[in-house]
């Protein structure tokens, strides 16, 4: 736990976590378990319409403003992604520092290099504002520092609770994909590369897929490919429903095109899974080739078929890649976390 006296100087700022639905969200309650008195304002709700997010947005920095002036507050500590998210939270951090306030701005996602070439000034403005910039890994310290020249960046590793429940895994090669489903994740490309080798893969391999977005495209392409057999989407998964699957899942598949460091391959390395994603963003840092994962070109879906028919028939490599991600993983337990947390704050209250 957090130091309590430096706990209440801290303000937190982010998307509403309870219940948490996606990467920033998932941080946040973690964070909440480990900072008490937890001090948080809220700047987005999921599936408010466009004016209930105004005014949300509106009573949120009028909180955040009175916390400043009269709530003891000396670290803003502010979340934040890119698109509307980054200039939501580029009030807060100009209002922060016009308080007098040390910010924080911890950039999550992995859409932020393109976001911020299109937005080059604008956004190089609110990061070199900022006290301190946390980037999730090695890779996105190295291009906030060559591309911004911030103040400071420091590392601060993503948080991932220890598992719900473990059991045995299943026996069979059985994968799980959890995540927006969309073009950018890769799960079309997913599904082509299980559809390029059905025969091959008909009874060694089994998908579950969870998450929203184009559902209706995600359903047809498992219908035309006759992919009922194989491939199964579970809608949106959360709570016992997903720590069952992930429990007996025994391989990880996320073949994004851009990331940071996704809470979803943590997550999925607590529960000692091998990992098949792509190497960009952090995810190199954290899955290691042929140690406990294979790493394949985004877009590249041969190889995509390649490394499931491997790992499918493979029963020896699945069960060596999933005990090494449990080791792997321990620096992005809440215990770890914690100490990287208490030196950053500590060294920010006291200047």
């Amino acid at each position: 736990m957090i130091d309590r006296g430096i706990s209440k100087k801290v303000l937190t700022v982010g998307p509403e976590y309870d219940p948490p639905k996606g990467g920033i969200a998932k941080v946040l309650d973690s964070y909440s378990r480990i900072i008490s008195p937890f001090r948080f304002v809220k700047t987005y709700r999921q599936g408010s319409n466009p004016l209930s997010q105004l005014l949300l947005l509106g009573w949120s920095w009028l909180k955040f403003s009175y916390l400043c002036m009269f709530g003891g507050v000396r670290i803003i500590h502010i979340h934040c992604c890119s698109n509307n998210s980054f200039w939501r939270k580029s009030l807060f951090v100009c209002t922060g520092k016009a308080f007098g306030k040390k910010v924080i701005l911890h950039i999550h996602g992995g859409g932020f290099e393109q976001f911020a070439k299109v937005h080059q000034k604008a956004v190089s403005r609110i990061i070199r504002r900022a006290d301190v910039i946390a980037a999730l890994s090695s890779s996105w310290k190295e291009y906030f520092e060559r591309t911004f020249s911030p103040k400071k960046v420091t590392v601060l590793p993503n948080i991932v609770e220890e598992p719900m429940k473990l059991t045995e895994k299943a026996e069979s090669a059985v994968g799980i994909f959890l995540g927006n489903i969309n073009e950018p994740k890769g799960i079309f490309d997913l599904l082509a590369a299980i559809a390029s080798h059905k025969e091959e893969l008909r009874g060694k391999f089994f998908l579950h897929i969870g998450g929203k977005g184009e559902e209706n495209r995600l359903m047809n392409i498992i219908a035309e490919n006759g992919l009922g057999d194989i491939v199964c989407y579970d809608g949106w998964v959360a709570g016992e429903r997903k720590a069952s699957l992930m429990s007996m899942a025994n391989i990880y598949i996320l073949p994004s095109y851009a990331e940071g460091l996704p809470i979803s391959i943590l997550e999925a390395m607590t529960y000692g899974m091998a990992i098949i994603s792509t190497p960009v963003g952090g995810i190199p840092e954290i899955v290691r080739q042929n140690e406990n994962g294979i790493l394949i070109a985004p877009g590249d879906t041969e190889a995509l078929s390649n490394a499931i028919l491997k790992l499918a028939e493979d029963k020896a490599s699945r069960y060596d890649m999933g005990r090494r991600s449990i080791e792997i993983v321990q620096p992005y337990l809440p215990k770890n976390v914690e100490r990287h947390l208490n030196i950053l704050y500590s060294e920010l209250s006291k200047i």
